[in-house]
């Protein structure tokens, strides 16, 4: 009977244990090149096309020229980058309508990728994102959740 219990009390920690690890956020850095400078990087289809196949770790802005909304939000998203030292990637809404329109409905949005992977990305018509998009320490706290900041 004592055995069971003992058997039983350690299946229950391990199992314990496992669901603890698998719900902490999978947080992580960028790629070190994109820490400690303040840039924003233009590109077009192709370049994020070898970023993404290099498996890179990286942020990147999506916005539409003479587009309001897209000034305001990149507003606050220079904001962040300048307080962060972060260099983003920038490219407009009509060179990743093939490549990421399955996700990317609207602009302006904001991408996070892992290792060539999107995590996730703002959309500007989701209620619970428009906070997002208003201030930098509203971007701040979506972009921290999932990346960590490195103190220069």
């Amino acid at each position: 009977m004592k055995k069971k219990l003992l058997i039983t009390g350690v299946l229950l920690t391990i199992i314990s244990y496992l669901i603890l690890i698998s719900n902490v956020e999978t947080k992580f850095y960028l790629e070190e090149k994109y820490y400690n400078e303040d840039k924003v990087i233009k590109i077009n289809i192709k370049q994020l096309d070898e970023l993404i196949n290099n498996k890179e770790s990286f942020a990147l802005a999506i916005y539409q020229d003479l587009c309001a909304t897209s000034a305001d939000f990149e507003a606050v998203v220079s904001e962040f980058r300048e307080e962060q030292k972060l260099t983003f990637y920038e490219i407009q809404f009509s060179e990743i309508q093939k490549q990421l329109s399955d996700k990317i409905k609207h602009y302006p949005s904001f991408v996070v990728f892992r290792k060539g992977e999107v995590i996730d990305y703002l959309e500007p018509d989701q209620n619970e994102d428009i906070i997002y998009y208003q201030t930098s320490s509203g971007f701040s706290q979506w972009f921290q959740s999932y990346i960590n900041l490195r103190k220069s």
